[in-house]
């Protein structure tokens, strides 16, 4: 996967390691997938935001890719204290930033 945070950008691989400072803009794509990790993150209370803007599986297997939906990512980041600040990075933005 692609990340970009504080103005950085890099490649996550199998078998990479990404932190994400609390406070600091973030954003990542998955450019070849699917991607299994595992996340940590503290204070608890983002498992709460990840609750609600998730969706139960319709099927077996991964769902499709699909462009997230920010106006839901915004409102839901404002009752659980995370601010969506800029739009999602997209395939097509990562081959021309390149």
């Amino acid at each position: 996967m692609v990340v970009e945070c504080g103005g950085q950008r890099w490649t996550a691989g199998p078998g990479g390691f990404v932190f994400l400072p609390r406070g600091i803009a973030h954003v990542f794509v998955v450019s070849r997938g699917p991607v299994h990790g595992l996340q940590l993150t503290t204070p608890a209370g983002f498992e709460a935001f990840v609750e609600e803007i998730g969706r139960f599986p319709e099927g077996p297997g991964l769902p499709e890719p699909s462009i997230p939906d920010v106006p839901r990512l915004v409102e839901a980041g404002r009752r659980h204290g995370s601010d969506i600040v800029g739009p999602p990075l997209s395939l097509d933005e990562i081959e021309t930033r390149a």
